[in-house]
């Protein structure tokens, strides 16, 4: 098992963060007509949720020594949400698969990264750098993602995708993960980048 670095983990949180940056530049100039950008942003989304993977694989090595159980159990719902993100990012960038749908899988898999950022912070509550600000708006962003699973349903029953409220309020959830969840991502990079964790 890989050492916890802080210094890795401070550069995934600013890639991640920089990837939602980029997503939202992507997808202003998607709207602005140029669709050349729609592939381009769901490719972006792609590399985000394979840096979500790699987050929490470095927050495994810190918390695997001590809660080994609970600690693959999460990274296990961490990576079962990033590839979900990834893939059918993936296939909606070449044309696989449709991005309404895409949309549904991806708030699941923001659900399913939501679950992973509460119980890992539950587990580090107090331990630097999770400080109170930090905490709050991890627990903001990871409880307002769980909605994504609203479109588990929709999903299940094969139910035809289009605008209903279920459909929008999963859309809500995956929207915390493509925002506040990058916004924690960057203010925990900053955090890291003057704090040691041994």
């Amino acid at each position: 098992m890989n050492d916890f670095s802080p210094q890795l983990t401070q550069q995934l949180g600013a890639a991640i963060a920089i990837t939602a940056v980029l997503s939202v530049l992507t997808l202003i100039l998607l709207y602005a007509g140029i669709p050349f950008f729609g592939p381009v942003n769901d490719l972006i989304t792609a590399v985000g949720g394979i840096l979500i993977a790699g987050l929490a694989l470095q927050f495994h090595a810190l918390l695997g020594d001590e809660i080994s159980g609970l600690a693959l159990i999460l990274l296990l719902i961490a990576w079962a949400g990033a590839a979900l993100i990834a893939v059918n990012a993936v296939l909606v960038a070449f044309g696989q698969m449709d991005w309404m749908l895409g949309g549904m899988y991806t708030a699941v898999g923001y659900a399913l990264v939501g679950v992973w950022l509460l119980g890992m912070l539950l587990v580090l509550r107090g331990l630097p750098p999770m400080d109170a600000g930090l905490m709050r708006l991890g627990l903001i962003g990871g409880t307002a993602m769980l909605f994504g699973f609203l479109a588990g349903p929709l999903l299940a029953g094969r139910l035809e995708i289009a605008v209903k409220p279920l459909v929008w309020a999963a859309y809500a959830a995956a929207g915390a993960g493509f925002i506040i969840f990058p916004i924690w991502c960057w203010r925990l990079a900053a955090k890291l980048k003057d704090t040691l964790i041994v």
